[in-house]
């Protein structure tokens, strides 16, 4: 048969662990959040001062080429 103690720590532990558990959960989805939001800033800068300049160069680049096959 169990003890009164043993079975008293073994609740204890239990919710305790289920704390750490949901606790662990929530800082989880708050750093996702942050984490998602932080991508979709960087995504958004790379898309409108990056990406304009590699296409452009790339351009200018071929149109080099191509006139200098003429």
């Amino acid at each position: 048969m169990i003890n009164k103690r043993i079975m008293i720590s073994m609740v204890i532990t239990f919710v305790l662990v289920v704390l750490v558990i949901a606790q662990y959960r929530i800082f989880i989805g708050v750093y996702l959040g942050i984490f998602i939001g932080v991508f979709i800033g960087v995504l958004e800068w790379v898309t409108k001062y990056i990406l304009p300049w590699l296409f452009l160069y790339w351009f200018v680049r071929a149109v080099k080429g191509w006139e200098r096959k003429r």
